[in-house]
């Protein structure tokens, strides 16, 4: 079971196992805690598929100037719970209109 519901510009989710998340549109301030996740997902995710040394180079290229340039051509959401960003997403087209 799932649910959730739109107050002001925050989206309040509550999962099937009672976790309670908030999805809020990105703001600068959090950047730096949204690379600490990004990179924690490389090292202990990704590396599984593509290795260390292919994962410290991507986490080279994607520091905070990466991520400020992709929130300027996307729409970007922030997932909380409590008081911990827990996770990232974004939506934008990556074509020429």
């Amino acid at each position: 079971m799932f649910s959730a519901f739109l107050f002001g510009k925050a989206l309040f989710m509550e999962l099937s196992n009672g976790t309670e998340v908030i999805t809020k549109p990105y703001r600068d301030e959090d950047v730096e805690e949204i690379i600490r996740l990004i990179h924690r997902n490389f090292r202990e995710v990704n590396v599984k598929d593509y290795g260390q040394r292919t994962m410290a180079a991507l986490s080279a290229r994607h520091d905070v100037n990466w991520f400020k340039g992709v929130a300027e051509y996307a729409h970007v959401y922030v997932f909380w719970n409590k008081d911990k960003i827990v996770g990232v997403g974004s939506i934008s087209s990556f074509w020429e209109v």
